[in-house]
């Protein structure tokens, strides 16, 4: 397993998933730091969720299952930056540490799980019902049917359509503070 050691993220109330791009909202001087690091360095960063809404959370404050990311673009913003972070693939925290101004942490990638049997009926039938529950969900939102198509469709994988239905169930502006 490879190894990065990476600038840190610290989201609030929010997580990012492999295959989506999410807009964020950056105001903390840490996390300013974090992105400023990331860009300088092929735009990687470590993104993890807070356990409690602190301002400057401790290292015990961060989960430490998070999702490695690419910084897409940065402009500045009201009271920070905003940013735009691509999610790559999930990674898990061996080591966190302090940086020069910001969090940094040495993380390994995570493979994700295979089902045991794609093609057991019981899994075949909850999969089939996820799909059509988050179509419902789409539409009770007021997503228009082509769009939500669009969005659906174009998932036909389990595991990565699992990653863009909890997605979908968070605003659209995370802060990442």
């Amino acid at each position: 397993m490879e190894r990065q050691q990476l600038p840190v993220l610290a989201l609030r109330d929010s997580v990012i998933f492999p295959g989506l791009s999410v807009p964020l909202s950056v105001g903390r001087t840490a996390s300013i730091k974090a992105l400023e690091a990331a860009r300088q360095n092929g735009g990687t960063i470590f993104c993890v969720a807070q356990r409690e809404n602190a301002d400057n959370p401790s290292f015990e404050q961060l989960y430490t299952m998070g999702i490695i990311g690419r910084v897409v673009r940065v402009a500045p913003g009201p009271g920070g930056l905003n940013a735009i972070i691509s999610g790559e693939r999930r990674a898990t925290v061996i080591q966190y540490r302090e940086g020069p101004g910001y969090a940094e942490a040495t993380v390994v990638p995570v493979e994700d799980m295979k089902p045991l049997d794609s093609e057991d009926p019981a899994f075949v039938a909850l999969y089939r019902e996820l799909r059509e529950r988050a179509f419902e969900l789409g539409t009770r939102r007021g997503i228009p049917e082509p769009a939500l198509r669009e969005a659906l469709d174009s998932v036909t994988q389990p595991g990565p359509f699992a990653d863009r239905v909890a997605q979908a169930g968070k605003p659209l502006t995370l802060e990442a503070g």
